[in-house]
């Protein structure tokens, strides 16, 4: 919902003698299961005052304001940025690719440098490179979100150039890949367009998969954890899924018995 709205709702309740609190959360289903969560909070400083133990159990509050909406607000520009990050990493990530670049590699050199962001650093390593597009984030949800700030600046008389531009790229992703793909969809798109795909991590996609098999079905059942990532020679893919295969392979085994 945009602010407009939301002070309207507050208006209509407060009718009533009911009192509005804004508090959109940010941090996705891991920060929602360790309690992490970034709680941005819009209502009276009493009243968040009153709250805001309550809001520390969902993870670390935020008093952003008294007025409706403005927790509103400021969830939506988180929102943009994150999306905007995704589309330009993505964007930037084919053009390595058209170019011949390790695509593994040049996350190493963008993360230690001026250009990481959460895509570099998260999104591309965990859901890109293994080819699994399945981060957790529909793309409808996602195009939703980045077109309601986009809305939002309007309405506020604030110009959103490059808002707008990102808005478009999940709209063509959204028609594209469908509402139900995962936002991660957004570079499927950029590698259509120029026919190059992000080349997807082949250690992983190989070698690990042979070994973590065996390791299933093998006569050692007392390996840990770190054991398992050593005989897998995690230290030689730096696309992060053989982290995802260690857990498959502890969790299948204990199946197993």
């Amino acid at each position: 919902y945009n602010a407009i709205l939301l002070k309207a709702l507050a208006a209509r309740l407060a009718e009533a003698g009911i009192e509005y609190v804004d508090a959109p959360v940010s941090g996705g289903v891991a920060g929602a299961a360790k309690g992490t969560l970034a709680v941005m909070v819009s209502c009276a400083r009493a009243t968040y005052d009153e709250l805001q133990e309550m809001l520390a159990g969902l993870g670390k509050p935020f008093y952003v304001g008294p007025e409706a909406g403005q927790g509103q607000v400021v969830k939506l520009a988180n929102n943009l940025m994150s999306m905007a990050a995704l589309a330009i990493t993505s964007e930037a990530m084919v053009m390595g690719a058209k170019a011949g670049v390790d695509p593994a590699l040049m996350l190493d050199v963008i993360n230690v440098s001026s250009g990481r962001n959460t895509a570099s650093m998260e999104k591309f390593p965990r859901a890109v490179l293994p080819g699994t597009f399945d981060f957790g984030f529909a793309t409808g949800l996602a195009y939703k979100d980045v077109k309601l700030c986009v809305d939002e600046a309007e309405s506020l008389g604030v110009p959103m150039v490059v808002g707008g531009a990102v808005r478009e790229l999940y709209a063509v992703t959204q028609a594209t890949q469908g509402a139900a793909s995962d936002f991660t969809s957004v570079c499927r798109v950029v590698e259509a367009w120029v026919a190059q795909e992000v080349p997807q991590c082949g250690y992983c996609q190989s070698g690990q998969l042979m070994t973590a098999a065996s390791l299933v079905t093998g006569p050692d059942k007392t390996l840990s954890r770190e054991q398992v990532l050593e005989r897998m020679a995690g230290n030689l893919c730096r696309c992060g899924t053989y982290n995802r295969i260690a857990d498959a392979v502890v969790n299948a085994r204990k199946s197993l018995g």
